[in-house]
């Protein structure tokens, strides 16, 4: 059971659209009755949906929760009936209208171990946080680079 993602800066009003997806990326069912949702501020809501099949999501409104997602960064956290952590998700800084937090599972911790020098600071990051990181502070650059090389190859004269 996974936090899928979560919108706590939809366009127009927040208390409109803000909401949080659950998914069962199981393969059983599990009894969502008790599990509870948290915010940052420790702002809960506990379930009692019942059941979600393997790979069923559940949408999850503001009016439904009462948890106001914060728009400069939040958390929110999934626990089982027992008060265990099942899984969280993290936002960073001021969030863009219209940007959906989501959970990246293909990066492993072995994949942020890679991307960060630091590994205490790259387990600290969230998979979602992680592969925006990458994407802009190191892909995109090289890209870059890569054209204006390519550019500068023309006016030389073989």
């Amino acid at each position: 059971m996974i936090i899928r993602d979560f919108l706590p800066n939809p366009f127009g009003s927040d208390a409109d659209g803000e909401y949080i997806t659950l998914l069962n990326n199981g393969a059983t069912s599990i009894n969502l009755n008790g599990w509870i949702l948290r915010d940052a501020g420790g702002k809960e809501y506990v379930l009692r949906q019942g059941s979600l099949s393997p790979n069923e999501s559940l949408i999850l409104s503001r009016s439904t929760t009462k948890i106001s997602l914060n728009n400069n960064g939040e958390t929110v956290t999934l626990l089982n009936s027992r008060g265990d952590i099942i899984h969280s998700l993290q936002s960073y800084g001021a969030t863009h209208e219209g940007r959906l937090i989501q959970y990246v599972p293909e990066l492993t911790a072995e994949v942020r171990e890679a991307l960060f020098e630091d590994s205490a600071l790259s387990l600290s990051f969230s998979s979602s946080f992680s592969f925006f990181f990458f994407l802009f502070h190191a892909l995109v650059p090289a890209l870059i680079l890569a054209f204006l090389s390519l550019s500068l190859m023309r006016f030389i004269e073989p």
